[in-house]
C-alpha cells in the first residue's frame, strides 16, 4: 500500500484506523510518544493512525510523520470525535473524548475479528 493511501476502501479488511483530532503541537508530541511506546501493540492489531491538526491530516509513522492526501470519507470520520476507532470493516466502532490506548486496545481485543486473529495466531 502506498504511504499516501487515504481512502477507507484501501484500508478495508487490511487495517483498523485510529483517527485523532489534536489541538496543539504539545498534544501531537504527547500522543506521538504514546504511539511510539505502543508501536508493537499497534502493529499486532493492524492499526494505522491519522491525526488532524490545523486542518492538516497526518499519518503517524514510527519513523516520522508526514502529511498525506486523504479522501473525504476519512476526513469526515475524523470530525466524529476527538478519537475515532474504525474497524477492519471500515465502520466506526467507538468514539472517545481522548486517547487511551489501553481502552482502545481492550475494545479492539473484544471484537469478533480480533478474537479470530488471536485464535489463528495460537494455531486454533
Amino acid at each position: 500500500m502506498s504511504a499516501h493511501a487515504g481512502t477507507l476502501a484501501e484500508h478495508r479488511f487490511v487495517h483498523r484506523l485510529i483517527l485523532i483530532k489534536v489541538d496543539n503541537s504539545d498534544s501531537v508530541k504527547h500522543v506521538y510518544a504514546q504511539l511510539t511506546a505502543a508501536q508493537d501493540d499497534l502493529h499486532a492489531r493492524k492499526i494505522i493512525v491519522y491525526f488532524i491538526h490545523n486542518q492538516r491530516v497526518t499519518r503517524w509513522d514510527p519513523n516520522g510523520m508526514g502529511a498525506v492526501s486523504v479522501t473525504s470519507d476519512i476526513a469526515q470520520l475524523i470530525t466524529r470525535g476527538n478519537v475515532v476507532l474504525i474497524g477492519l470493516d471500515s465502520e466506526i466502532k467507538k468514539a472517545y473524548p481522548s486517547l487511551s490506548l489501553t481502552r482502545v486496545f481492550a475494545d479492539i481485543d473484544q471484537m469478533p475479528m480480533r478474537q479470530a486473529e488471536l485464535r489463528a495466531a495460537e494455531g486454533g
